[in-house]
């Protein structure tokens, strides 16, 4: 399991790159939680967290993610912002299907 995660990372990651973002952060660690990966491109930033699933399952998306789960997020991702006094920023959710012989994405504003 911990392969497909990394594997959902990678890909959400190469797949930021090509959209021209930098990235600035991965796997960012606080006290109250972990942001898979910061990016940034015009001076807006996004915090994503990456799922990933080895098959289809519409039901999981958004609804997949505790509401524990994205206030940990939140704390972790202000820290971030008050450590570098940004004024522009998002929260997506970037889900990665592994079907082979490829993989698909999906990614949702949270």
């Amino acid at each position: 399991m911990k392969n497909l995660g990394k594997m959902g990372e990678d890909l959400a990651t190469r797949y930021f790159e090509y959209l021209g973002f930098v990235i600035l952060e991965r796997n960012y660690t606080t006290r109250y939680g972990e942001i898979d990966l910061i990016c940034e491109r015009g001076g807006e930033v996004v915090f994503a967290e990456v799922k990933a699933r080895s098959k289809s399952n519409r039901k999981f998306l958004a609804n997949d993610i505790p509401e524990s789960k994205l206030m940990r997020l939140q704390k972790t991702a202000r820290t971030y912002i008050a450590q570098n006094d940004l004024d522009e920023y998002r929260y997506e959710l970037f889900t990665v299907i592994v079907q082979k012989p490829f993989a698909w994405v999906k990614i949702i504003s949270i």
